[in-house]
């Protein structure tokens, strides 16, 4: 049955989709850079309006984040944030914007403001040294990409605290790499925000560098053959966990239960979001095991991290229900790669697919919108 949200959200995807091919096969600069513009502000919005009208009485984890703001904003100062608690620098943050608002629903306009900003870091990063209307299109293709992404909507709402530290360690690797290590002084901060979320990513960020490209390729490619047949975590949940006592702990009977379950519908977003992007850039970026001579030192840091991070995660979304907190660095890096090397009519293709399963993501969603 169609409704009022069903149609909004309907307009705006046909408006991405017409954007987007214009933007791709245009040949007038023109309308090209009018279209440029438009689908930027378009897209925008409609990230903006989903995130903000969403019923966050559905969320447990939105719920907690909510009561979390709601106990920081009564605070009457800063030194009453315990640092003995858990994620004292997630307080903080959270006390300096109650200083703004005391609304919650206002912390997620802000939060996604901070999304779309993010991105635009990436792309400025990515594009450096092209024009500025290249720049303006790496935007908009990632925004066209990753706004929307199934798999990135549950980290902007469920896993607030992880995605503002992923990203934020993001933006400091990558400031690292371009050797402006004043930016490395934020590492203690985000620390504070999500101290396991800090530790994966400092696990990933030494892990690559102790395997060579073909190791992490042939790895990488193992997961991928792993994820639809499920031998690993067939056999850490029938012969590991079974004897070993501390395991059992840590997972517990929820991992194998049907609420835990590792579906064919989970399986089939990582493919098409995850799986298929990866395979053109590797392909696009190297041949015969080593990269090509048009990858720079600092990409090839970028594309070793993202496999050896793919890697992991594909090895371990099964059994490990915290493994989704890799993505949040995944595909970012992934993204801004993918668009930086693939052809155009790869990228174009991509981020059809990408709008199409946005749309399916938000209509899922329809009943939770207040609207």
């Amino acid at each position: 049955m169609l409704n009022f949200p069903f149609i909004v959200f309907f307009l705006f995807t046909c408006l991405q989709t017409i954007n987007l091919h214009i933007v791709m096969f245009n040949r007038n600069n023109k309308i090209t850079s009018a279209f440029l513009l438009f689908g930027i502000v378009s897209v925008i919005v409609h990230f903006i309006l989903y995130i903000n009208v969403l019923d966050y009485s559905y969320s447990d984890d939105l719920l907690q984040y909510s009561k979390w703001y709601l106990n920081v904003s009564k605070l009457d100062d800063i030194a009453q944030i315990e640092f003995e608690d858990k994620d004292p620098g997630f307080s903080y943050l959270l006390y300096m914007i109650s200083l703004f608002t005391s609304s919650f629903g206002q912390v997620i306009f802000i939060l996604s403001v901070y999304i779309v900003l993010f991105n635009l870091f990436l792309a400025r990063y990515v594009s450096n040294e092209g024009s500025f209307n290249n720049q303006i299109k790496v935007f908009f293709l990632l925004l066209t990409i990753i706004l929307f992404n199934r798999l990135s909507l549950g980290q902007y709402t469920n896993s607030i605290r992880s995605f503002v530290c992923g990203s934020m360690l993001i933006f400091c690797y990558l400031k690292y790499l371009d050797k402006k290590y004043i930016w490395l002084l934020l590492l203690p901060g985000l620390f504070l925000i999500h101290k396991f979320q800090f530790i994966i990513f400092f696990i990933l960020l030494i892990g690559f560098r102790f395997m060579p490209l073909k190791l992490l390729i042939v790895c990488c490619v193992v997961g991928v053959i792993n994820l639809p047949i499920g031998a690993l975590e067939a056999f850490i949940t029938l012969y590991i966990i079974e004897y070993i006592d501390v395991l059992k702990t840590i997972y517990s009977s929820r991992i194998i239960s049907d609420e835990m379950r590792f579906t064919w519908a989970r399986k089939f977003q990582i493919i098409s979001l995850l799986i298929i992007p990866l395979v053109f850039m590797i392909r696009a970026t190297t041949k015969n095991w080593i990269f090509n001579k048009s990858v720079n030192e600092v990409d090839k840091n970028i594309i070793k991290f993202t496999l050896f991070s793919v890697t992991c995660f594909l090895f371990l979304v099964g059994v490990l229900p915290a493994a989704p907190r890799i993505l949040i660095f995944v595909f970012p890096l992934l993204y801004v790669m993918f668009i930086k090397y693939c052809s155009r009519n790869i990228i174009y293709g991509f981020s059809l697919l990408s709008i199409l399963l946005g749309f399916v993501a938000v209509q899922r969603n329809l009943d939770n919108l207040i609207l």
